[in-house]
């Protein structure tokens, strides 16, 4: 996570500016045949990687194209991947990867609900309510990070349904009902257990379902 209260998408920008300064700065020092050049640049390509996969996904057109044109290490390699880079950044700034993101997003939400309901079929609504109420949460985070809020490390489910209702992203209707979800997670993560209810969790499950179907789908 970033510093608190910086938007998702500027310090993702950041993070790119940055290492479009470092590729250039190793390309520089390549040209003068300098062995911190090279150096530089093995430490810029892992950075890189790691950044672009976390960008637009290891299975992105970006990661393939970058790992391929960038794998041998030289001057021409460099300006080739600050090039990519800055192609990267101009498309996170003009929300062109945002759809690409939130496809991601669902699927993974997806993988957990789905998981969430082997629990709850095998009889483990506790397990299933602490991994339902996990998914709320970072959805909860990535919809205040859509609409430009402040995110802090210690935000919880209430601090964040709080803020996203008073900003009027969804209604107090929902905020009610999203606060009934933090008490049924809150039980099931710090107990009493025997508050947790298989019948709740399981209109927990169908409702967080449908809630960030809504909010991120």
């Amino acid at each position: 996570m970033g510093a608190p209260g910086v938007n998702a998408t500027d310090t993702t920008l950041a993070r790119l500016a940055d290492l479009i300064t470092k590729g250039t700065v190793a390309a520089f020092d390549m040209r003068q045949e300098s062995d911190f050049g090279y150096q530089a640049y093995h430490a810029w390509h892992v950075q890189a990687l790691t950044c672009i996969a976390d960008v637009s996904g290891p299975d992105g057109d970006y990661y393939k194209a970058f790992q391929l044109q960038t794998k041998i290490s030289g001057t021409t390699a460099a300006h080739i991947g600050v090039g990519m880079l800055e192609a990267l950044r101009e498309d996170v700034a003009n929300g062109y990867l945002r759809r690409t993101a939130d496809l991601i997003t669902a699927e993974v939400f997806g993988d957990f609900l789905e998981m969430a309901n082997h629990l709850l079929s095998a009889g483990y609504h506790v397990s299933a309510a602490s991994l339902v109420g996990a998914v709320l949460e970072d959805g909860l985070r990535r919809l205040a990070a859509a609409k430009n809020l402040k995110l802090l490390a210690s935000d919880d489910i209430s601090a964040l349904n709080g803020r996203l209702a008073s900003k009027g992203v969804y209604s107090n209707l929902v905020r009610k009902q999203v606060a009934v979800w933090a008490d049924i997670r809150n039980a099931a993560d710090h107990g009493p257990f025997d508050q947790v209810k298989a019948p709740e969790v399981r209109e927990m499950h169908a409702g967080v379902s449908r809630f960030l179907a809504e909010q991120l789908g």
